[in-house]
């Protein structure tokens, strides 16, 4: 993924990941937001919490490998 990033000077890849993490964001949220067994509760809002950092990450990532020298 790195190495895609890196690639990825128009942002066209950054763009699709960031597309597929917020997809399954609103996914595990909906999820949530229609009541879970107490079970399930945690390992979906682990998953939540896990995509919306991969989102920061991947941004934070794009942004650091295109800066301006």
């Amino acid at each position: 993924m790195h190495e895609r990033l890196r690639q990825d000077t128009d942002g066209i890849y950054r763009r699709a990941v960031l597309a597929e993490l917020e997809s399954l964001g609103s996914e595990t949220k909906s999820k949530l937001d229609a009541g879970v067994s107490p079970d399930d509760f945690k390992p979906i809002a682990a998953l939540k919490a896990a995509v919306d950092e991969a989102k920061v990450v991947v941004d934070q990532a794009w942004s650091a490998l295109h800066q301006a020298p």
